[in-house]
């Protein structure tokens, strides 16, 4: 009988916390996040470094509109679009942008489709 009792709680406690973890991992307002991670140039092109995350496991697809800008203040963009699955958290991509000049700075905007 107690050897029952103790089996019937180590499998309650078990259950209670292997729940506990999963709506902790799901539990997300963010449908999405991104950032640049880092960019290099490369001659007449920038290679741009992301990343996007998928915190609430939606199948969906970001676009993603990539403006570099030079220090003489011309603006070169690219879009590009990804998709998650379900199951993707996130994912790391590159994009390589036609550019000229010294880049100052790599901007990031993204939009749902």
């Amino acid at each position: 009988m107690l050897r029952l009792r103790s089996i019937l709680i180590i499998v309650i406690a078990f259950g209670f916390f292997t729940c506990n973890k999963s709506q902790k991992d799901v539990n997300s307002q963010a449908k999405y996040t991104y950032g640049v991670q880092k960019w290099e140039t490369l001659g007449s092109q920038t290679l741009v470094v992301m990343d996007a995350g998928n915190p609430s496991q939606l199948e969906q697809d970001i676009q993603f509109t990539v403006e570099v800008f030079n220090t003489a203040g011309k603006k070169f963009s690219k879009d590009t679009t990804i998709h998650f699955n379900k199951e993707e958290r996130s994912k790391d991509f590159q994009l390589l942008i036609d550019t000229e000049g010294e880049v100052e700075k790599v901007k990031i905007e993204a939009k749902e489709i």
